[in-house]
C-alpha cells in the first residue's frame, strides 16, 4: 500500500475531507496490491495531465477525460485499465460527496477484439494420447474422459465451421 500511496500527490485537493476520501480509495477500496499500484500510476498520470492544463478536480469534465484517453498510447487493454482506474476513483469521490457527478460516467473504453486465441489446438494424435492416458477404472475418470472428448469435438467443430463456413 505504501508504494502506491507514495506515487500520489493529492495536494490539489484543498479540503482535508477530499484528501482523506482520495487516499481511502487506494487504502480501503482496492485490496490487491498489484491493482492498487497500477491504479495509483494511472491516477497519478491523469492528475499530472490535468495539472499541466490548470484543471481543478471540480473543473474536470467528460471532454477532458476523452481528450486524455485519446492521447494515451499502448494497447487497448492498457488504455481501458487506466480509464477504469480513473472511473473508479471518480465513482468513489461521488459516493463520498466530494463531487456532485462523475465526469467519466458516459465514457466508454476502447474496443478490443481477439480474433485468434493463443491456445493451440491438439492434433488428432495428441488428443488420442491424452484420452488413452485416462483409464476407465472409475466413474470420475470416465466422466473426465467424456468431458474432454466433448470439448475436443466442440473445438474441432468450430474450426471446421470457420474454414468451411457450414
Amino acid at each position: 500500500m505504501n508504494t502506491a500511496l507514495t506515487l500520489l500527490s493529492p495536494a490539489r485537493l484543498l479540503i482535508q475531507e477530499e484528501r482523506e476520501r482520495f487516499l481511502e480509495f487506494f487504502a480501503a477500496n482496492i485490496r490487491n496490491p498489484n491493482t492498487r499500484l497500477a491504479y495509483a500510476r494511472a491516477v497519478r498520470d491523469f492528475f499530472r495531465w490535468t495539472e499541466a492544463r490548470g484543471l481543478t478536480l471540480q473543473a474536470i469534465r467528460p471532454f477532458h477525460i476523452a481528450t486524455y484517453t485519446e492521447g494515451l498510447t499502448g494497447a487497448a487493454p492498457s488504455v481501458n485499465q487506466k480509464l477504469a482506474a480513473i472511473r473508479m476513483l471518480f465513482d468513489w469521490l461521488v459516493t463520498g460527496g466530494v463531487l456532485p457527478t462523475n465526469p467519466t460516467a458516459a465514457m466508454r473504453g476502447l474496443r478490443h477484439v481477439v480474433k485468434v486465441g493463443k491456445t493451440s489446438v491438439l492434433t488428432a494424435q495428441e488428443a488420442r494420447t491424452l484420452l488413452d492416458a485416462i483409464p476407465f477404472d472409475n466413474v470420475v475418470k470416465t466422466r473426465d474422459r467424456a468431458l474432454i472428448c466433448v470439448m475436443y469435438d466442440q473445438r474441432r467443430l468450430k474450426i471446421w465451421k470457420k474454414f468451411w463456413g457450414k
